[in-house]
Formats: C-alpha cells, structure tokens, sequence
C-alpha cells in the first residue's frame, strides 16, 4: 500500500515510473519527468500524506518502551567514536569530480532536455 501511494503522489506531479526493483528490505523506484505541467497541486490533493515511511508512525513513547536497554552515550564516549572514524581515508568519494577511489569509472549527470529545463 505505501508504494503504491507514493508511485500515486509522485506521479500527480507530472513524473512517470519508469523502472522499480524490490529486495528483501528496500524497494526502488526511478522516475522521470515527462511533463513540464504539474497534473495537481500537491498541497491541496493531500499528496504530503501519501508520501510516508513506516517509520513516520514510531512515537517516542512507543520505541522507549519497545526497547527497555536504550543507552545514552556520555561526552567522552562520543569523542571516542568520533576519534575513530578519524582512521578512516580522507577522501573516499569526490562528488565535484566524480571519482572514486573505489572505481575508475567517472560518474555523468544526465543531460535530459526534460530534466534540464525543471
């Protein structure tokens, strides 16, 4: 139901679905705009309600009680995994240029006429 809503609410905006993929915890949807025309106004058709997570629903009453051994961290704690992350490389990932140390292959933003003009 909450995919078909958002396939709902996304495509009210001129968008059309053109690729979905589901895995065992994630759904994936691509769409692509393919009118310079909004077909609704999102506000007024209530269409921000249609696009939730289920995570929207959690209340903080709710998860307290659902997980009695939450933990705070003290200060020095977060220093501590703050200092460890400092082992990681400096730049894994350069999104100005589109390299990575990962892989060779140059990223290429689209050059869709459509997109573009949006």
């Amino acid at each position: 139901m909450m995919m078909k809503s958002w396939k709902i609410a996304i495509e009210s905006l001129g968008f059309k679905r053109f690729k979905y993929s589901k895995f065992s915890h994630m759904h994936l949807m691509a769409f692509r705009k393919t009118s310079l025309k909004t077909t609704s106004d999102l506000v007024s058709r209530n269409y921000p309600g249609m696009l939730y997570i289920p995570q929207d629903f959690n209340s903080i009453e709710d998860e307290e009680y659902s997980n009695p051994s939450c933990y705070v961290r003290s200060d020095i704690e977060d220093e501590q995994l703050a200092y460890g992350f400092t082992e990681l490389p400096d730049a894994p990932y350069d999104s100005d240029s589109g390299e990575s140390q990962a892989s060779s292959i140059p990223f290429y933003e689209l050059e869709d006429p459509i997109l573009l003009l949006s």
